[in-house]
């Protein structure tokens, strides 16, 4: 158990510093999204691009921006895709049954596979070897797969 609380530990400030490094990278790539979520429309006014900054809280210092989505964040508001024009949390919930289904039905099938492998070399049934040659098994096959639930 203090295994598992140290490596728990551990993953709060790499969450913590991959957040900080994605967001200010993407804040620091040249042009503005604004310009891009508009389609570069000429005919957008300066005010219509306030309006959509401060929709999408692109408003403040990057500090500021970074606090006010980490706080979301915490709270369960995963934000908005710019990419899919559509609240993260709505992407994931489409995304998270598919991708479950998928990791139970491959865990299932590697399972059954050990298992006859087990029986046909050995004769007989050994639950820890069944654990880790199913758990090899399933991750061969979901690297080579590539499952995922994709949009």
């Amino acid at each position: 158990m203090g295994y598992v609380l140290k490596r728990v530990l551990v993953t709060i400030p790499t969450l913590f510093g991959v957040s900080l490094v994605i967001f200010f990278m993407v804040r620091l790539l040249p042009g503005d999204v604004i310009d891009v979520l508009l389609g570069g429309d000429q005919a957008a006014t300066a005010a219509m691009k306030q309006q959509a900054r401060e929709r999408l809280g692109l408003t403040g210092s990057y500090p500021e921006q970074y606090w006010r989505w980490a706080s979301h964040f915490v709270q369960g508001d995963f934000g908005f895709s710019y990419r899919n024009t559509q609240a993260v949390s709505e992407i994931l919930g489409h995304a998270v049954p598919i991708t479950l289904e998928l990791v139970i039905l491959g865990l299932l099938i590697a399972v059954l596979v050990c298992a006859a492998i087990l029986h046909t070399l050995h004769g007989w049934w050994d639950v820890g070897a069944l654990v880790v040659y199913a758990a090899a098994t399933w991750a061969v096959m979901a690297g080579r797969m590539q499952w995922a639930a994709a949009n």
